[in-house]
């Protein structure tokens, strides 16, 4: 049976958030919006990025992409750049490739921008598909996109991430899921969210792997 690892990116890859909260800061000031907190800043990396401006700001989903469309500016020039791989990372991308195990990337961030991260660290390789948003257009979510891939492979699979949307789109597809504490979601956040692990280190994951995939 067919053996899959499914990734969020921010908050779960790589530490993002200078770079998001830095195309926020550009968005606000341009745009002369409300300021935000660094608090509501970091909140909005990982989750679906329009419904959460769109709370945020209190606007609707249309100003909200606007808004996105002013925070790319920045974002897909020079923010993007300001990304940083967590430890361990690729040597967790090893040891699951290494063991016949496929790792796919999930994540809420356009399909476009994670092709540049992924390729900016040099890890692409280690992946065999990528799902993502769309630079314009609705984003179906996590449990769609990995019920997908589930449908069509019927593979033993896990999720792992930072946020309650990572381990939502693992549960609604009855696979076991792994929440991340180096990222940008609470332990509370998590264990509310139904989380089978919690884990601090890249090594812990690599033993919940071997005794349940």
């Amino acid at each position: 049976m067919k053996k899959i690892v499914f990734f969020d990116l921010d908050g779960t890859i790589s530490d993002s958030g200078e770079g998001i909260i830095n195309g926020l800061t550009y968005a606000q000031n341009k745009l002369k919006l409300r300021e935000l907190s660094l608090e509501e800043k970091r909140s909005c990396i990982g989750p679906p990025f329009a419904p959460t401006l769109s709370r945020i700001w209190n606007v609707s989903f249309e100003e909200a992409e606007h808004i996105i469309d002013v925070y790319r500016e920045y974002y897909n020039v020079t923010g993007i750049y300001e990304n940083y791989l967590y430890p361990g990372i690729e040597d967790l991308l090893k040891y699951i490739t290494e063991n016949g195990i496929e790792a796919r990337i999930c994540s809420a961030k356009p399909l476009k921008m994670v092709k540049i991260v992924l390729e900016h660290f040099k890890i692409d390789k280690y992946f065999t598909s990528l799902t993502g948003a769309q630079m314009h257009g609705k984003y179906p979510g996590k449990s769609v996109l990995i019920g997908q891939i589930l449908d069509q492979t019927g593979a033993k699979a896990i999720m792992i991430g930072d946020r309650k949307d990572d381990i939502e789109g693992g549960k609604n597809n009855n696979i076991p899921t792994i929440g991340v504490l180096w990222g940008y979601g609470s332990r509370e956040e998590l264990t509310e969210a139904g989380a089978d692990y919690i884990v601090t280190d890249t090594e812990e994951i690599k033993e919940i792997i071997k005794n349940i995939l």
